[in-house]
């Protein structure tokens, strides 16, 4: 059986038990998770990073052709490469990485008990990587694209990148309330998620344990009786 905890070394319920560190604990149910019968119960345990890349990634695209419309760069080739290239080619894998060194096997090893900040810390992740970068790295790139194609909606001073970016941020203010709604809510059904397929994994871990155990004690008495 397995059991994740921290326990005193004179703690009388740490009797017959194995101890182990973080990432072999890891390992181990990585190894557990990925040969799961039947696979599709324990997907989201072995993808939920991936999902979570793919949530920010949608945003930056559709921030990137919001902001080309917004500036005028339709035609223009290095609007492509500036305000839509770079912010997909950081914040997915970032993200992904993220949600699964902080957020999937935090739950997996059940290091924090309150699965609320554990909610807060995905959304953080999710909002920082999946709204704001791409708002903020977008709009840079859509201003040093206009400022190569010499287009007269650069701006030439500070005050006039401060009405530029005023006037931009009504503009985009609902599509930036939609992105953050969606982060939230694909953050708070993914990690629920999580925790019920950790959970009905262990429960199953458990029972199959069970299962087994008593199978050898029945073999056990077989051979003692012959």
């Amino acid at each position: 059986m397995v059991v994740f905890g921290k326990f005193r070394p004179d703690d009388p319920e740490v009797e017959g038990m194995v101890s182990t560190g973080r990432q072999d604990a890891l390992e181990l149910m990585d190894t557990i998770y990925e040969n799961w019968n039947p696979p599709r119960a324990t997907w989201l345990l072995n993808n939920s990073h991936l999902l979570a890349g793919v949530a920010v990634a949608a945003p930056s695209v559709v921030m990137a052709l919001r902001m080309r419309r917004l500036f005028g760069l339709d035609r223009e080739r290095m609007s492509l490469s500036v305000g839509f290239l770079v912010p997909l080619a950081v914040n997915s894998p970032l993200a992904s990485y993220l949600h699964r060194t902080q957020i999937r096997d935090d739950i997996v090893l059940h290091e924090t008990d309150c699965s609320v900040c554990v909610d807060i810390r995905s959304q953080a992740i999710q909002i920082s990587l999946g709204v704001v970068y791409p708002t903020v790295m977008t709009y840079l790139g859509a201003i040093a694209t206009a400022n190569l194609a010499q287009l007269r909606i650069t701006p030439r001073s500070l005050k006039g990148f401060y009405v530029l970016t005023k006037g931009v941020a009504g503009k985009i203010g609902s599509l930036v309330a939609g992105m953050t709604l969606m982060q939230i809510v694909i953050s708070g059904i993914g990690v629920r998620q999580l925790y019920d397929d950790r959970d009905q994994i262990m429960a199953e871990l458990e029972t199959r344990f069970a299962i087994m155990d008593q199978w050898k004690r029945r073999e056990l008495e077989q051979q003692q009786f012959k």
